[in-house]
C-alpha cells in the first residue's frame, strides 16, 4: 500500500451544514456501525477543487483504516465535468457505489454511459 501522509484536522461539511473536524477516529460514522466503510458524498461542480477538498479527508480516513466508499458518482457534475476524478478518487483508495437506477435512464445520457463504462471497467 502506498504510504499516506500524516493530515491535520480536516474540516468537513455535515448534513446539517455546520462544519465539523476529522480530528479522531472514533467520531466517524462507518457503513451499519461496523468500523470499516465510510459512505461520503460531494456536490462540488468543479473538479480541481473536489480533489483538493476530498483528497486530505480520504488520506485521513484511509490512514484511519477505514475505506471510502463514494456514493451514486454519476450524478455529481464535477464527474460529468472530468471523468478522470473517479480514476483519482480510485488511486487515493476509494471504491464506487453505482445507484443502479441510472442503468435505466436513455441510452446515450450521461448518467446511464458513465455507469455502464464503469461496470465495465469494473470500478
Amino acid at each position: 500500500m502506498a504510504a499516506f501522509k500524516t493530515a491535520p484536522a480536516v474540516p468537513q461539511t455535515s448534513l446539517a451544514g455546520k462544519p465539523t473536524v476529522l480530528a479522531r477516529r472514533e467520531d466517524v460514522t462507518t457503513y451499519a456501525f461496523a468500523g470499516k466503510w465510510v459512505l461520503f458524498d460531494f456536490w462540488e461542480e468543479d473538479p480541481a477543487v473536489a480533489y483538493a477538498k476530498l483528497e486530505p479527508a480520504i488520506l485521513r480516513l484511509r490512514e484511519w483504516a477505514f475505506e471510502p466508499l463514494c456514493a451514486h458518482p454519476e450524478r455529481i457534475a464535477a464527474v460529468h465535468r472530468d471523468p478522470a476524478l473517479i480514476d483519482r478518487l480510485a488511486d487515493l483508495g476509494v471504491k464506487f457505489q453505482l445507484n443502479s437506477w441510472c442503468l435505466c435512464e436513455p441510452r446515450g445520457s450521461v448518467l446511464r454511459e458513465l455507469a455502464e463504462r464503469w461496470l465495465v471497467e469494473g470500478r
